[in-house]
């Protein structure tokens, strides 16, 4: 299922969608994206445990967020080397 959310991404960023932001919550992470019309679309994944692929291969604009969400949720963004701490350093 992870790989799903990896290529629903990759996906829309080839149809030229722009991050928007990423964000964790209590029930998994949850990724904006913004199609070159102005629509808003949500790509989201339910954490494998705590694990989650990371997407900053993808966009690079990701990686401030899945550090914040490591941080705050304690999500593993696997491929994010090294996910270094944002919020508590």
């Amino acid at each position: 299922m992870s790989g799903g959310y990896r290529d629903a991404v990759a996906r829309a960023l080839d149809a030229g969608a722009r991050f928007a932001g990423l964000h964790a919550t209590a029930s998994g992470v949850h990724t904006a994206l913004v199609s070159p019309e102005g629509a808003l679309r949500i790509e989201s994944i339910a954490p494998d445990g705590v694990r989650v692929p990371s997407i900053i291969d993808l966009t690079p604009a990701a990686a401030w967020d899945e550090r914040e969400a490591a941080d705050l949720y304690g999500v593993t963004f696997d491929g994010h080397e090294p996910l270094r701490p944002l919020v508590e350093h």
